[in-house]
This record gives structure tokens, sequence and C-alpha cells, in this order.
């Protein structure tokens, strides 16, 4: 069985990002993030990180890059219609420079 912080190296590693990227995506300072991905990981970083993967793999149109439980989760948003082009900026953080709901514009 993969531990919390295992998991959360193993969902970095996929996106490509260095701890410090994926601080910066989880809000967190980088010695915050390296505690949680060294020492002992909070199940609210884990689960962040699981949406900021799922997320990317509909950015990037590439699902297959996710882990199979994320996958099966990802092909029920798809079924349910969460994932399509016309609602990308309803799943971007504000200031990211996408026009969408709370971005401001």
């Amino acid at each position: 069985m993969q531990t919390k912080s295992g998991r959360l190296r193993l969902l970095r590693r996929i996106m490509g990002y260095t701890q410090a990227e994926m601080a910066a995506r989880l809000g967190c300072s980088l010695r915050a993030y390296s505690d949680n991905e060294n020492i002992k990981a909070r199940t609210v970083h884990v689960m962040a990180a699981e949406h900021i993967i799922t997320h990317e793999a509909w950015s990037r149109g590439d699902p297959d890059m996710l882990p199979d439980d994320l996958r099966v989760i990802y092909d029920h948003l798809v079924a349910l219609g969460y994932f399509v082009p016309a609602e990308a900026a309803l799943f971007e953080p504000p200031g990211t420079g996408r026009d969408g709901p709370g971005d401001g514009t």
C-alpha cells in the first residue's frame, strides 16, 4: 500500500513538476510541500494534487497520464459532461489568464 507521501510524490512526478512548482500549484510554501512529500503528507494535500493532475490531464488531452484509480474518476467526469472545452475556465484558479468565473473579468 502506497503512503500518502508516496502518492503525492508520484502525482508530482507524473505531471513533471518540481517540488517548487507543485507547492505553487497547491498554494503552500516549498518547505511545507517538501515536508508533506518527505515526512508525512496530509490528506488534503493529496486530494488537492489529485484534483490538479486530473485537470492537467484534461488540459493536455492526455488522460493516459493518470494513475488507474484517477482515470476511472476522469472517465466518469467526462461521461457526466464536466470536462468540456466551453467550461475550461471553471477549472482554472483565478489569475491564471483564462477568462471565466472568479478571475475578476
